[in-house]
């Protein structure tokens, strides 16, 4: 691959490994070819588990950037695959609607979404926010008690806290994709953003209400996704995947929500439809990766 960059594969495993120059000349080709590399790697999602006769996982079931169906097996299976992910796996995994490992029936119920949101500052004097541990340093408690005029229980956290070391300076969180450093602006940016920033930020409390669910409509090829109680008058997400031919899929993303509380509404309206438009773009961004994008003929 380019920029230094190597991808090699051995079966199941694949190594990336690439030339290391010291970190201050890392530049935005090496940086866009560990994304390919890493964007490779992850192109082959599971797509279900497999069980053994005894009802114990054994492995992963997936397509791999070809189509091909490939098996993994293992030893031992973690499934790590978000809130969403998860029981999406689980339910494709088992025999009948149920799912897999969902004897309670709670699989995809009292989903919690945990609203964050954070606003970073520069400053011209030197505020050594290098140092000490990671985290909140200072925090408001004053909004996050029941307020019954809110109509929801709980409320957010207020804090404030460093934005950490010189690793810290160079990552998308919480500078964001946009503000990169990396390149002929890498000393300058570091040297504005090391010791000089901070972050405030806000964090809304949910409780696991089981009204909160995901749920698979198999038959229908479609996953649903309500949020019912918490901060949110309505959240309502759909996936659904309408088949074209045998390699062709078309994708509807939908989301809708609106928050009870005005003032949150006000405060984290704007980021998170900024997060839902980077997060479409990253799903388009990942088919185009994995599939490619196929372009009209020329007339």
């Amino acid at each position: 691959m380019a920029g230094g960059v190597r991808l090699e594969r051995d079966g199941a495993l694949a190594v990336i490994s690439f030339d290391a120059p010291p970190l201050n000349l890392f530049d935005a080709a090496l940086i866009d070819a560990l994304k390919a590399a890493v964007d490779d790697v992850a192109g082959d999602p599971p797509r279900g588990l497999l069980v053994r006769a005894d009802g114990l996982v054994e492995g992963a079931e997936y397509l791999d950037a070809d189509g091909n169906e490939q098996v993994q097996r293992a030893g031992v299976t973690i499934l790590c695959a978000n809130g969403i992910g998860t029981p999406r796996l689980l339910f494709l995994s088992g025999e009948g609607d149920d799912g897999l490992a969902n004897s309670s029936g709670l699989v995809g119920k009292r989903l919690m979404l945990h609203p964050f949101g954070t606003v970073t500052g520069l400053f011209d004097e030197d505020l050594e926010s290098w140092q000490g541990v990671w985290g909140q340093h200072i925090h408001s408690l004053e909004f996050y008690e029941t307020d019954e005029s809110r109509g929801f229980v709980r409320g957010a956290k207020w804090g404030l806290q460093p934005t950490g070391g010189p690793l810290s300076m160079t990552r998308s969180y919480p500078w964001g994709e946009e503000n990169a450093v990396w390149g002929e602006s890498f000393h300058r940016e570091v040297r504005r953003r090391l010791g000089h920033s901070a972050m405030w930020g806000i964090i809304a409390e949910d409780l696991p209400e089981e009204s909160n669910r995901v749920t698979l409509d198999r038959a229908n090829l479609k996953i649903l996704v309500e949020y019912l109680s918490g901060p949110f008058s309505n959240l309502e997400n759909r996936w659904t995947f309408e088949p074209k031919d045998d390699t062709v899929c078309d994708v509807t993303f939908f989301i809708s929500y609106e928050f009870k509380s005005r003032m949150l509404a006000l405060l984290m309206g704007s980021m998170f439809d900024a997060a839902f438009a980077r997060f479409s773009a990253a799903f388009e961004k990942r088919a185009d990766a994995i599939y490619g994008r196929q372009r009209p003929a020329p007339a």
